[in-house]
């Protein structure tokens, strides 16, 4: 009888220690977060406002921060690209500011095939077009996840 309570016990306290390790797993994996930068340029009152914004710049996505619309025209992760597109806005004369945002997972890896591009060339032109990509891509991405 002494030998079964014990073993009884043993196994209770076994499938108690289980279960808080794979639930204690499980919310490690649903908090995770993935987080990039966005290249604010101004904020505005409304979707007209804003459309009329990224119209004048040529380039830029709005992201709904409550009542008002950040206007984003660049999103990266990279530290050191972060920092030459810093230099380079500014340079052109574009006043930015940053904003850490979550993004989606897949987006989070995706970012990484393009910030290698951008990591190896010196082509303005290609550099814009992949910021497009990557633009376009979250929009995409924020949609769907």
């Amino acid at each position: 009888m002494k030998k079964n309570f014990i073993l009884i016990t043993f196994s209770i306290l076994a499938g108690i220690l289980v279960t808080f390790f794979i639930l204690n797993k499980e919310s490690f994996a649903a908090s995770e977060e993935y987080l990039a930068y966005a290249f604010l340029t101004t904020s505005v009152d409304n979707v007209m406002e804003a459309e009329n914004e990224i119209s004048r710049l040529g380039l830029g996505i709005y992201l709904n921060n409550g009542n008002k619309f950040d206007i984003c025209i660049a999103i990266y992760k990279d530290l050191d690209i972060v920092n030459e597109m810093i230099n380079q806005y500014e340079k052109n004369g574009t006043n930015i500011y940053l904003k850490t945002i979550k993004v989606s997972k897949n987006f989070y890896k995706s970012l990484d095939t393009y910030e290698n591009i951008i990591k190896n060339t010196n082509d303005k032109q290609l550099t814009t077009k992949i910021n497009e990509s990557i633009l376009k891509m979250y929009l995409e991405s924020d949609q769907n996840d």
